[in-house]
């Protein structure tokens, strides 16, 4: 990662927005100085820096809210930091805005103003992404570092750049576990750990629930059985046990299952002579039921008798009503009419009064027949006025018209007038323009020449400046190549011996293992010798196949990366061969602007100073250009104008003649139009001349017309209506009258026919009501006696039958029969009880010993699995001699790689003296592997770290962290660390220190790497040309660059 750009706006002691250019004030120059009073800001710069990527501070102790400038004055600027960067090429812009309280612009008190944030990748058509999360995650992916991370190796905070140098094995292991990955060894061990547990507790847990399972156990010998549990007996000794007894416990179940078969036997047949003998005496019984019952039916003969009396003369009753049943119907006929008779009258009586009111209406017609032909009147005269009102409103309306006209007409005639003096003053410029057209035309075209001529230049420059950093580049890369080669080229070497090594000593594994095997007195099984007097070690780690093998294969790798560093070096210098030719050829055709064509002469600072200055100046020609182009367009456009104008004078003219003939011809009508109103006014009164008022009156008199005609003929409808009514009701009295004679004597007829149908079947009026009863109760009757007839009779059929069955027949003793069956029952369900409970138990003794088998077999396999588990387990989680766990000695493996990136800056630092160790030694508690001690020449003793003063802490820790980032852009490729920040330090060393640290920080410039210190140090300033100036005022800092 690479700054390009970082804009500052309210934040910390920054008020107004500060812009830093890393990429073109620093020009070159990778190295630079941040300096300025205490409390300026200078750790501001790097916190804004830190911010814009993970929206923490470089210190991680203050959070964006915190860091709003107090010097703003004015509530609506917003705080935010914009950090635009380079990684791998590309170029990604982030924004941060943090949520801040400003006051509310309405009432009092404050609103939250809430956060913000961006980033996108510079030219990309991908949108933004402006959640908070997906920020950081993007951030966290091109990077490859976390915050924690990141202000660990690359910004590494005040007061902070001792603690990775201190830091215990644990602190150790979360910073590097997260740079270099390795949460996979460490989820291998403690998988191994859960596992090992897991099995051991199986194992436990599965005996347990066994001999929990052996209690569950029905033995024939309880208190035995249970005594062997009480010994915890071995659970095979428990298992045979268990099998003897089951194997006893079926054989007696075999002999009961005999028993059960031989009285099933028996009870079927003492069952069958109960069932003949119960036979037997249910007839018996059966008889004396049938006879008892004929005996009840023939008790009952008399009540069914007067039943069917009763049935008779309710038929003859249903005979009588039937006549009954016309007088009826004969009298509910007469009331009716009688009725009718009634209401007919007295409705008459009502329209024969209604009539006479009626008659009086009618004969005043003739007054509303007056009354109508004068409304008639008044109407034909008011519309005889309508048509003079029509035509004098008509008249009225075209005066309104041509006076509206008149008005229009003299404002466009003088508008008229107007614009042809105008066209006529632009018509006479029209030379002018032209002449300033020729002027600003010829400046145009001799500044597009001269711009022409900068823009070949500048792209010749550009060109010129990234051939000439692509050269440089190259080089430095074939220096980092020839350094990687070498380094390789030993790895080979060194591993090529020791595979050497480990194929001897595999040859020779034959011999240690017979040395191994060797006893005094004992022959040897090669020569038969029995003494041994030089047998071969049997000390030595005998390497296996495998690991010979792989040894190769790692030698072969590396021999292939020697291959493609050798063939990255030829590409690099075909490339250095190539770019020199380019740059030259490029050169001579710029020997007129830098004096010389060789290319010792020409460095990247001369191009980009060259190249600026042509910017500068094509940025001067370009806005004199844009200037002129704008000129002869607006003239353009105006000469345009004024030839469109003169164009346009002749059909101008004609129109504005036009108008005035129009304008005195609608003077003419409007006299006209007056002259008409005058004669008009003369014939309709005054009243009348509105046509509204006209027609309200004449639509009042035509309504009052048309009520007295529809008065008139409701009169006329209501005389002729009520006349009608009257005679139709006198028809309907003697109808009915009629009718109410003819039914008197019909009523009459049909009472003498029921009397005397009732007088020749029942002696009075009372028995005849007495035997009346409904059809339903006559055929519920009906069946009721027939259903005691029937059931006479099949009881006397049944009663002969069983008397012709039981002749001659002794009636058994069932109580005999029943004893034997019961007898029989009860042995047989004692032995079935038995059966069952011999079965259960035995089925329950053997599905229990099948689980406890099935589990003991799991044990096996479970330990057996322990064995190997539990022994990786113990070595995994550094339970064992070494006290290191297998995440940790991988992390130590990388550890080692720092150590020694370190250890070659520390000792050109410390003049060879000190030397940063591992510690071997594993005494006392917590987790170790990973801590430092450092190795003193002067002394030749190794001591802790913590016994470095200052600036001995500051060169190791300096060391330290550049030897960190070095070994994490080796082995990640998707890391690429090549910017550095560190925050004070430096006043903790003397002057031969402080020269040896800037050398190396020179060094990592060398590389390409950008490096930022903060400090206060004089020395430090004097020897780094770039500057990063800080200023404090009582508005607020700024910051600038300086060279």
């Amino acid at each position: 990662m690479k700054p390009i750009l970082l804009k500052i706006t309210a934040f910390g002691p920054f008020a107004k927005q500060t812009v830093l250019n890393f990429k073109e004030d620093l020009a070159g120059q990778d190295i630079f100085v941040v300096t300025g009073p205490t409390g300026a800001g200078k750790t501001t710069i790097f916190d804004a820096m830190c911010y814009a990527l993970y929206g923490e501070t470089s210190g991680g102790k203050r959070t964006g809210k915190e860091l709003r400038s107090d010097f703003i004055t004015a509530d609506d600027i917003r705080t935010a930091v914009e950090f635009t960067f380079s990684v791998k090429g590309k170029t990604y812009e982030v924004m941060r805005a943090p949520q801040y309280s400003r006051k509310k612009k309405r009432g009092d008190g404050y609103t939250e103003v809430s956060s913000d944030q961006y980033i996108k990748e510079v030219g990309s058509t991908e949108p933004p992404l402006t959640k908070g999360g997906e920020v950081d995650a993007k951030v966290k992916e091109i990077l490859g570092l976390d915050a924690k991370q990141f202000r660990k190796i690359v910004m590494i905070p005040q007061g902070d750049f001792k603690d990775f140098l201190m830091a215990n094995t644990g602190d150790k292991e979360q910073i590097l576990r997260q740079i270099f990955g390795t949460d996979l060894f460490r989820q291998l061990q403690d998988n191994l750990e859960k596992q090992a547990k897991r099995l051991k507790t199986s194992v436990l847990d599965t005996e347990k629930q066994i001999r929990a399972q052996f209690k569950s156990f029905k033995s024939c010998d309880e208190e035995g059985f249970n005594t062997l549990l009480k010994n915890n007996e071995q659970i095979k000794t428990l298992l045979d046990v268990c099998e003897t007894e089951i194997s006893k416990s079926l054989d007696e179940i075999k002999q009961l299952n005999q028993d059960v078969n031989d009285l099933k036997g028996s009870q079927q047949s003492a069952e069958k002579e109960y069932e003949a003998a119960n036979k037997i005496v249910e007839k018996f019984i059966q008889l004396d039921k049938v006879v008892t019952k004929l005996a009840m039916l023939q008790e009952q003969l008399s009540h069914y008798t007067a039943i069917s009396q009763k049935i008779s003369f309710a038929k003859l009753a249903e005979e009588v009503r039937i006549e009954e049943k016309v007088v009826e119907d004969k009298q509910r006929s007469l009331n009716q009419t009688v009725l009718s008779l009634n209401t007919t009258k007295q409705e008459l009586e009502k329209l024969t009064h209604d009539f006479e009111g009626a008659k009086v209406q009618y004969e005043s017609i003739e007054a509303l027949e007056k009354q109508m032909d004068s409304h008639q009147g008044t109407i034909q005269t008011l519309l005889s006025y309508e048509g003079d009102v029509i035509e004098l409103v008509n008249h009225r309306q075209s005066i309104e018209t041509l006076t509206q006209a008149l008005k229009q007409g003299e404002t466009e005639l003088m508008k008229k007038t107007e614009v042809i003096a105008l066209m006529k003053v632009t018509i006479d410029g029209m030379d002018d323009l032209q002449r300033q057209m020729f002027d600003e035309t010829q400046d145009l075209n001799k500044v597009k020449l001269e711009l022409q001529s900068l823009t070949s230049l500048e792209k010749q420059l550009d060109h010129l400046a990234k051939r000439l950093a692509s050269y440089v580049n190259t080089k430095q890369n074939l220096k980092m190549i020839e350094e990687k080669l070498a380094s390789v080229s030993h790895a080979v070497e060194k591993l090529g011996i020791e595979h050497q090594e480990m194929a001897m000593l595999h040859m020779n594994s034959q011999a240690i293992r017979l040395a191994k095997e060797l006893k005094v007195d004992m022959p040897c099984p090669v020569c038969g010798s029995t003494e041994h007097p030089n047998p071969a070690p049997t000390d030595v780690d005998v390497p296996t196949t495998e690991m010979v093998q792989a040894k190769y294969r790692e030698k072969e790798t590396m021999q292939a990366q020697v291959q493609h560093v050798s063939n990255q070096k030829a590409e690099a210098m075909q490339k250095i061969s190539l770019d020199e030719e380019q740059l030259q050829d490029l050169l001579n055709d710029l020997v007129s602007v830098f004096g010389t064509s060789t290319l010792e002469s020409i460095n990247t600072e001369k191009v980009v100073t060259k190249l600026a200055d042509t910017k500068l100046l094509k940025e001067k020609l370009t806005a004199q250009h844009e200037k002129h182009q704008k000129n002869v367009t607006i003239l353009e456009t105006q000469f345009s104008e004024a030839k469109v104008q003169k164009d346009k004078l002749a059909v101008v003219q004609s129109q504005h003649d036009e108008l005035e003939a129009s304008l005195k011809g609608n003077q003419d009508k409007l006299k006209k139009e007056e002259t008409l109103i005058e004669v008009i006014v003369k014939r309709v009164p005054l009243q009348f001349q509105d046509l509204v008022v006209l027609k309200d009156q004449l639509n009042r008199e035509e309504e009052q017309r048309k009520t007295l005609v529809q008065q008139k003929s409701i009169i006329i409808s209501n005389y002729q209506k009520l006349s009608n009514e009257i005679a139709a009701k006198n028809s309907t009295v003697d109808q009915l009258t009629t009718s109410h004679e003819t039914q008197v004597e019909e009523l009459n007829r049909a009472t003498q026919s029921f009397n005397q149908c009732l007088s020749e079947r029942f002696e009075s009026q009372e028995i005849y009501s007495q035997s009346q009863l409904t059809k339903q109760e006559v055929q519920e009757l009906e069946q009721d006696v027939k259903a005691y007839d029937q059931e006479v009779y099949a009881t006397n059929q049944i009663m002969t039958t069983l008397q012709l069955e039981l002749t001659d027949v002794v009636r058994p003793d069932l109580a005999s029969y029943k004893e034997i069956v019961e007898t029989i029952k009860v042995e047989l369900e004692a032995k079935q009880k038995n059966l069952s409970e011999k079965n259960v138990t035995s089925k329950y003794n053997q599905d229990l010993i099948n689980r406890i088998k099935e589990s003991y077999e799991g044990i096996k396999k479970q330990e057996e699995q322990y064995a190997m588990v539990g022994d990786l387990a113990e070595m995994a989680t550094g339970k064992g001699v070494g006290r290191m766990t297998f995440e940790t000695y991988v992390l130590s493996s990388y550890f080692d790689e720092v150590l020694q990136q370190a250890n070659e800056r520390l000792q050109k630092m410390t003049a060879k003296r000190y030397y940063l160790l591992r510690r071997e030694e594993v005494r006392g508690g917590g987790k170790k592997g990973l801590d430092l001690d450092v190795y003193d020449a002067h002394t030749c003793k190794t001591r802790a770290v913590n016994t470095l003063s200052g600036g001995e802490s500051f060169k190791a820790s300096l060391a330290l962290a550049l030897g960190l980032a070095d070994t994490v852009q080796f082995n990640a490729g998707g890391i690429q660390l090549d910017t550095m920040f560190i925050d004070e330090g430096f006043g903790t060393l003397d002057s031969e220190s402080l020269d040896q640290a800037i050398d190396i920080l020179m060094d990592l410039q060398d590389n390409g790497r950008l490096i930022g210190v903060i400090s206060h140090v004089a020395e430090l300033k004097q020897q780094i040309p770039a500057k990063l100036i800080v200023e404090s005022s009582p508005s607020g800092s700024t910051a600038y660059f300086k060279k």
